[in-house]
C-alpha cells in the first residue's frame, strides 16, 4: 500500500468516526505540542497547541489524490 493511499485511508476513517471530541489527538513526548483532529459539520479540521496555547486555530484538512480534491 502506498503512503498516499494509507494516509487517505486514515483521514477518511477519522472522517467517518462519530462521537468523542476530538476525533484524534497526539501529543509530543514532552507534552509541549498537541495536534488535534476533529470534524466540524462535514469538514475535517486540525488544531495545533504549544504549551497549552493554540498556535493554529481549527483549519480545514484537504486531500488531493490523482487530481481530485476531497
Amino acid at each position: 500500500m502506498t503512503k498516499t493511499a494509507w494516509t487517505a485511508g486514515l483521514l477518511l476513517s477519522i472522517a467517518c468516526a462519530a462521537g468523542a471530541e476530538p476525533l484524534a489527538e497526539t501529543v509530543s513526548p514532552d507534552g509541549e505540542l498537541r495536534l488535534s483532529i476533529d470534524r466540524s459539520e462535514s469538514v475535517l479540521t486540525y488544531r495545533l497547541s504549544v504549551d497549552g496555547q493554540t498556535v493554529i486555530e481549527d483549519s480545514p484538512i484537504g486531500l488531493t489524490l490523482q487530481g481530485r480534491e476531497y
